[in-house]
């Protein structure tokens, strides 16, 4: 590594050390010739005998003397080759060689060598003219000629350092260098004929790999490569596609539709490819025809998937999409056929979000408001100010309740001051104030009847909630994302009064999940129960650190699908556990772009950790996006009709404006 290192720009030096195992008559030949070192004589000159015929003396018989003895210089060498005739045999050969750019010339020139090659014939250099004349066409090849020279002799001293790297771990081998024809057709086939036998611990000293930490000109290799499993399937009608494997056989890999009922964890950094994945197994599901439900607070996802979708889920599509200026869907969150579940729902959400600004006063005058509205069919979330500050339409809601509970706050809140009134529904309004205001959500959840029926999305359907923090700030992205988050789950409870056969397969992604899970209920028993009602659910985010303890435990527990791409050491560390044996904690830290490590189901059991690589997304279909708004907005978005919602200008809670009389929400 140091003899190729500080290359200059435009310069390269590769190496390559090709072995196989010897095998048949080239290891026999070894092992005679290493036996007859074993049992060697010694040496005895043909005359020999005649010389002992002609001269007096004794004539004895040649004695059977080790080699040790006849040549003891060469002790070492002789047990070395003893030694290596016991252990297994590969062919060797080392192929090095450099090359360089010259920048404003269109010459390349390389300098390749072998071990174990025949010389080759050097690149012809331009023809040297015989013309002593001053002419500007040949002093720019005298000039051109000298610097390939010059190129030639700073790329052979590189060469001979490199094979004097070679020479030091050569042990008692020789190393013949040679130059080789066409070197890069040699380097790029890495094919070898014949090499010089080397034993393990041989070529391991020859290949030194570098165990140091830090080793100048060596990029260190990340995360290992685990092959997947046979059981793992491979995408299908059945299976929704991960990617294709990057150790062994190279295969694309997928999860079971089945399977993925048992939840999918998805966690990696920004830019990992996440967000890629997702889309894949969205596009999957889309053309298979199942139900798909996707929470994006970034954006980016669903502009891909609208740029992407098949032609024929156009019509099947409902987007919500502030960006959208000619209609959107609607979506009444008040509207469901249990009162208590959608309250609940929504004073959850609401109370998780503002947590640090919420109280039971706070909770009380909502909960109350929403069971008091939900009565009535047309009523909408956006009837709330209007009910707590006027009192002439709350009149309307409270005059004939039957529920004596909800009467007496009723009575209790009128029998309040003015500004007792103000003070106790402030935290309310303003909060609520701040979300209404917004004129996508007040027109998304402000109209009186949906025009998006989540059963038919759940049966075959495609619901896309685009809800970008940078266009409706974080807090309004996060209600807006989990108020449609609620409405779907309150349509998935709804199926226990199907039987299974009756429940089609759909799917839940939610994007930067941790910005949704505000449902009051527990995550594990949703995912539980998700399971049952034949839902699987997708849950992507960045770190651990971005959920609560709970909600961390729960997903762990229950979203038994794994799927991770780089984490920071710190998650690694939690992570291990559920990648162990076959992935460590530094792995999950050094995954590279577009890698993951999956530990999967299959047929309800945990399959082995292994590691795949994420494919990227088809091309974009021209006009296509254009198209699925387009349908879209005929189908689903609503058209406004009925009355105005306003609030009276003459509330304390209310800045005036001295042009209008009422300020709309």
């Amino acid at each position: 590594m140091g003899a190729a290192s500080g290359l200059a720009p435009g310069q390269h030096a590769t190496v390559q050390i090709c072995a196989r195992p010897a095998t048949g008559r080239r290891l026999a030949k070894a092992h005679r010739a290493a036996a007859t070192l074993r049992g060697s004589t010694t040496s005895q000159r043909p005359w020999g005998p005649l010389f002992d015929l002609l001269t007096p003396g004794r004539v004895g018989r040649p004695t059977s003397t080790s080699a040790y003895v006849a040549h003891p210089e060469r002790a070492a060498e002789v047990k070395a080759i003893l030694d290596k005739a016991r252990e297994p045999q590969w062919e060797t050969v080392i192929w090095y060689g450099l090359a360089t750019d010259p920048t404003g010339g269109a010459d390349s020139e390389a300098d390749s060598h072998s071990d174990s090659a025949p010389d080759a014939a050097r690149t012809a250099q331009p023809d040297q003219t015989r013309d002593r004349a001053v002419h500007p066409a040949r002093s720019s090849r005298r000039a051109q000629r000298r610097r390939v020279r010059g190129l030639r002799r700073a790329l052979r001293g590189r060469a001979h350092a490199i094979a004097s790297a070679f020479a030091l771990y050569a042990g008692h081998n020789y190393l013949r260098r040679a130059r080789v024809r066409r070197p890069t057709l040699l380097l790029t086939r890495r094919w070898m004929r014949r090499g010089d036998l080397l034993s393990v611990t041989e070529l391991a000293a020859l290949a030194h790999l570098p165990w140091d930490e830090a080793v100048p000109g060596l990029i260190r290799a990340g995360a290992k490569a685990v092959p997947a499993p046979p059981l793992i399937c491979a995408p299908g009608p059945q299976a929704k596609p991960l990617g294709v494997t990057d150790a062994g056989t190279r295969r694309r890999v997928a999860v079971g539709v089945a399977d993925g009922r048992h939840h999918l964890h998805m966690l990696g950094a920004t830019g990992s490819g996440k967000s890629t994945l997702m889309a894949q197994m969205i596009l999957a599901d889309a053309e298979a025809g199942r139900g798909v439900v996707v929470i994006d607070p970034k954006g980016d996802l669903i502009v891909d998937l609208l740029a992407r979708l098949p032609e024929e889920s156009a019509s099947k599509v409902a987007l919500f999409d502030p960006d959208e200026r000619h209609g959107h869907p609607t979506l009444n969150v008040l509207q469901g056929p249990d009162a208590h579940l959608a309250t609940d729902n929504l004073v959850g959400i609401f109370s998780r979000i503002y947590r640090d600004f919420w109280g039971p006063r706070t909770d009380d005058i909502l909960r109350s408001a929403c069971l008091t509205l939900w009565r009535h069919p047309d009523a909408t979330l956006a009837d709330i100010p209007r009910l707590l500050a006027d009192s002439g339409y709350r009149a309307r809601f409270t005059t004939r309740l039957r529920d004596p509970i909800l009467a007496d706050f009723w009575s209790w809140y009128d029998g309040l001051s003015p500004e007792a009134r103000a003070h106790a529904t402030g935290p309310v309004l303003n909060k609520l104030r701040a979300f209404l205001l917004r004129d996508f959500i007040r027109s998304t959840i402000g109209a009186s009847a949906s025009s998006v029926d989540l059963a038919q999305v759940l049966d075959g359907g495609m619901l896309l909630v685009r809800a970008p923090k940078g266009v409706l700030g974080a807090d309004a992205s996060s209600v807006f994302g989990s108020l449609v988050l609620a409405k779907v789950w309150e349509t998935v409870s709804a199926r226990a009064r199907h039987g299974q056969t009756a429940r089609a397969d759909a799917a839940l992604y939610v994007d930067e999940a941790h910005n949704f899970l505000t449902l009051p209920h527990g995550l594990s028993d949703l995912l539980a129960e998700a399971r049952a009602y034949r839902l699987s659910v997708t849950l992507a985010h960045q770190d651990l650190a971005q959920l609560p303890r709970e909600l961390r435990e729960a997903i762990s527990a229950n979203a038994r699908n794994k799927i991770y791409f780089a984490v920071s050491p710190e998650d690694a560390r939690n992570l291990e556990r559920h990648v162990a044996p076959n992935l460590s904690e530094h792995d999950l830290a050094h995954l590279g772009g577009f890698q993951a490590a999956a530990r999967l189901i299959v047929d309800a059991a945990e399959a082995p950790a292994f590691t795949l690589r994420t494919q990227p997304l088809p091309h974009p279909i021209p006009g296509r996006a254009r198209l699925i708004r387009r349908i879209s907005r005929e189908t689903f978005a609503h058209r406004a009709s009925g009355e105005t919602r306003s609030l009276p200008v003459d509330d304390p809670r209310i800045d005036s404006h001295p042009a209008h009389k009422t300020l709309d929400l």
